[in-house]
C-alpha cells in the first residue's frame, strides 16, 4: 500500500525549505521551527497558498544581522513594505502610487526614500 505524500511536503519540495527535525503533529496541525532566508520563506508562503495549504507563523527571529544601521529605519520600513508588496518583483506587483497608497503618503516621498535606500545598499554592496 502506498501512502500519499503529504501536501506540504511538496510545498517544501518546491520552495528548498527544509526544515530542521523533530516535527510534531498535533490536531492536524504540523509544527516545527524553521530556519531560512527571507526569500526562501516567500517562496514557501507561495507554495502552500498555491496549494491551499493552511498555515500559520507563530514568530520570527532574526540573528540581528538585519539590524544593520545602513538604513534608517523609515527606509527599513519602506523598503519592507516595497518588498511586501511586489514592488521589486518581477513583474512588478504594485507601482509606486500603490505603495504609496499603502504607506498613505505621496508617491513622490516613497521615490525620494526608495532612491535613498537604495543608493545606500547599491554603495555599500559594491564599494
Amino acid at each position: 500500500m502506498d501512502t500519499p505524500e503529504p501536501a506540504v511536503h511538496g510545498a517544501m519540495a518546491e520552495s528548498g525549505v527544509v526544515p530542521p527535525f523533530p516535527l510534531t503533529l498535533e490536531r492536524g496541525w504540523l509544527s516545527g521551527e524553521l530556519v531560512t532566508s527571507r526569500a526562501q520563506l516567500a517562496a514557501f508562503r507561495t507554495e502552500l497558498e498555491t496549494g491551499d495549504i493552511p498555515y500559520e507563523v507563530t514568530l520570527i527571529e532574526t540573528d540581528g544581522s538585519d539590524l544593520n544601521p545602513l538604513l534608517t529605519e523609515r527606509q527599513r520600513e519602506v523598503v519592507d513594505s516595497a518588498l511586501d508588496e511586489g514592488y521589486y518583483d518581477y513583474p512588478r506587483k504594485c507601482s509606486l502610487t500603490d505603495l504609496a497608497t499603502e504607506l498613505d503618503v505621496h508617491k513622490s516621498v516613497v521615490s525620494r526614500i526608495l532612491q535613498r535606500a537604495e543608493s545606500r545598499v547599491m554603495q555599500a554592496q559594491f564599494d
